[in-house]
């Protein structure tokens, strides 16, 4: 039975980091995430900002319910798992809403899904993943392909996660922390295959898919050593 356990201190988040050495480091992402979002009363202040600002108006009003780093959630159709490096549960005005974040600093996107390499005894089939992938974001197979796996992996999952939770709304954010903004294209022409023009700073409405309404957002903010 899975159990949601509380962190007390940003040393919980890389007992639960999958690749400790890899990505528990100063000025890596995780380290990033937890340093700025550990020790928040709710959402991290510019977090809020955003949020407030949304124009989906819905989602102004946003409270965390819960969160909890390192969440997994099953994908369809032999797809394997997808770890949120941040998963949120909140409430607004138009009921509740799931959020997943994935957080970057200089380190790249997964390969677009055309360009993968499935290692060797892996149970993901490559093709019924992405038609899985597809159906659940309503777009085509063939933008699906060429568009960066982790994009599709992440926002494919918060869906499934609203699905479960009966959540009226699912957001997607990208959290950086690179001035460098280097990824922000990858993350335009995930956009684009989604059918909306994204902008930095900003939720984005993409519409109801799956059955839920989608909200996509890329937020950069500065690295912070100690928690707030």
């Amino acid at each position: 039975m899975p159990m949601i356990v509380p962190t007390t201190s940003t040393k919980d988040w890389q007992r639960l980091a999958r690749s400790h050495g890899k990505v528990w480091r100063r000025g890596f992402r995780i380290m990033s995430l937890a340093n700025h979002w550990q020790g928040a009363p709710g959402f991290p202040a510019d977090v809020e900002r955003m949020f407030k600002s949304a124009r989906n108006t819905a989602v102004n009003d946003a409270e965390i319910l819960l969160s909890t780093p390192e969440y997994e959630t099953q994908l369809p159709a032999n797809g394997g798992p997808a770890f949120a490096d941040l998963f949120v549960l909140a409430k607004s005005s138009s009921g509740l809403m799931t959020m997943v974040v994935e957080s970057r600093v200089n380190e790249p996107f997964d390969s677009p899904f055309n360009a993968l390499r499935w290692r060797q005894g892996d149970v993901i089939d490559d093709r019924t993943s992405l038609a899985g992938l597809s159906d659940i974001l309503e777009i085509t197979v063939g933008d699906a392909s060429s568009t960066r796996y982790q994009l599709l992996n992440r926002t494919a999952s918060v869906l499934i996660e609203a699905e479960r939770y009966s959540a009226t709304t699912a957001v997607m954010l990208v959290h950086s922390f690179s001035a460098d903004g280097d990824l922000f294209e990858d993350y335009e022409a995930f956009g684009a295959a989604m059918g909306v023009s994204v902008e930095r700073g900003q939720l984005m409405d993409v519409g109801i898919r799956f059955g839920h309404r989608l909200l996509l957002g890329w937020l950069t903010s500065p690295v912070t050593q100690e928690p707030q």
